[in-house]
């Protein structure tokens, strides 16, 4: 006999991509008289989630999410932009599915459930800066992040 939860997903897409290279860019002249060696890096995200089982044999909408993030890393500076939900979809990052008396008199309740969900995330992009200390506390330089 085979015991199976009706409310979690047997199927959830996650593809993560990305790639850094491991030979510094070196900029000359530099500013301050020094060449500085920049490693760019680029991460791609899939996800994808077909119909969510929720009770008493309801499903909820299936979705695809694409993410992407650029930047460059130096010794002490980290430089990204970062984009969610490229494709712009409208998704429930979350479904429910009871029974609620939303938008109804206190009297007036239903007793029968239906779907509620919870956005997901709009089309966003972000610009990281991140300063590194490292090198202030360290005697080898760090010229960033390994391959």
């Amino acid at each position: 006999m085979q015991i199976r939860n009706p409310c979690i997903c047997l199927l959830i897409l996650l593809l993560p991509a990305g790639w850094s290279t491991g030979i510094p860019l070196v900029l000359s002249p530099a500013p301050l008289g020094t060449k500085a060696q920049l490693r760019p890096w680029v991460s791609v995200g899939f996800t994808g989630m077909p119909g969510r089982p929720l009770p008493l044999q309801q499903a909820g909408t299936p979705f695809v999410v694409l993410d992407a993030a650029a930047g460059v890393r130096s010794r002490w500076l980290d430089l990204s932009l970062e984009a969610r939900n490229l494709l712009d979809r409208e998704y429930a990052q979350e479904e429910f599915f009871y029974a609620s008396a939303l938008g109804q008199g206190a009297g007036t309740a239903s007793r029968f459930p239906v779907i509620h969900q919870v956005a997901g995330e709009p089309l966003s992009v972000f610009l990281n800066a991140v300063v590194h200390l490292d090198p202030l506390f360290s005697s080898t330089p760090n010229p960033g992040p390994a391959p």
